[in-house]
């Protein structure tokens, strides 16, 4: 598989860097691919050892996804970055994470994380702009969930095939 870089930047201004599998690149959007060795925990969601992750970035949407799923295919849930500024290109996904997370659980619970965070100078056009990606992520989870349920299908395909 092709790998490609995600550089994510923090309000603060400090950055990371991730290295990926690139499933699918098109003008505004891509799927990439994690293998997560070592199980952690994201909210109240706990991963397993060997569990994968598909990526979904867009540039014009308020948010990316990350897409858990356990080492049998199940899907364990999506975690939402609230976040602007996506750039990608064929080498690398640029964005900057707006700190606030949303993660949506197969069993039709969402958790706001991380609003606590939140520098409190934020300027308040940043601030409403967070707050209307979490309403329209909360809003329209269940599309978004559906959507990626059936890309799901065609990724772990492409990545059990490599």
């Amino acid at each position: 598989m092709t790998s490609i870089r995600e550089i994510k930047s923090r309000l603060v201004g400090e950055s990371t860097v991730f290295n990926c599998h690139l499933l699918k690149v098109s003008p505004g959007s891509a799927v990439v691919h994690y293998h997560i060795d070592r199980g952690r925990t994201v909210g109240d969601l706990v991963l397993p050892d060997n569990a994968d992750t598909l990526g979904y970035f867009w540039q014009d949407r308020p948010y990316n996804v990350y897409h858990f799923i356990d080492p049998s295919g199940q899907s364990l849930g999506w975690y939402c970055n609230i976040s602007d500024q996506t750039r990608i290109n064929a080498n690398t996904i640029c964005w900057r994470d707006l700190v606030v997370d949303v993660l949506l659980l197969p069993d039709g619970r969402t958790q706001v994380l991380d609003r606590d965070e939140l520098p409190l100078d934020l300027p308040a056009q940043l601030v409403a702009y967070i707050d209307n990606a979490v309403r329209h992520l909360l809003q329209d989870s269940t599309t978004l969930i559906e959507t990626l349920e059936q890309s799901k299908k065609t990724w772990i395909a492409k990545i059990a095939g490599n």
